[in-house]
This record gives structure tokens, sequence and C-alpha cells, in this order.
């Protein structure tokens, strides 16, 4: 909705908060890297896209007890 109304700056941040609460959850990020973009942060938002692809596959290792090596 931010960034329809032209508030780019106030997206990202709102939409960081809701990537904070939440890390796993895939709405959020997708907000974050549109609202980045939309704040012309494209180069930041390609690095946030790498730490989102990654942060399911190492959560669920260490959930696993995989990262551990068993």
């Amino acid at each position: 909705m931010l960034i329809g109304e032209g508030r780019p700056p106030q997206a990202v941040v709102a939409a960081d908060g809701l990537v904070g609460r939440d890390p796993l959850r895939e709405t959020s990020w997708v907000i974050l890297l549109r609202a980045l973009c939309a704040a012309g942060r494209g180069a930041e938002a390609l690095r946030r896209y790498e730490t989102v692809r990654r942060t399911p596959a190492a959560r669920l290792r260490r959930d696993l007890g995989l990262a551990s090596g068993y």
C-alpha cells in the first residue's frame, strides 16, 4: 500500500519490520524486495534476496541438527 502511495522509504521500514518478526514468511520478503526496488535500492534488494534464498535452508539444517554434520 505504501509503495502504491509513492512512499517506498516508509514501505521499506515497514516490510523490514515484518521480516524481522518472521524471517521465514515469504510474503514479507517479497514486499521488502519490491519496496527496496521502488526506493531505488536495487543492489540492496539483490543482496537481501541472496539472504532470503539461503535463510530457509540454514534454518532447516539447524533445526534438524544438520549443521553439526549429523
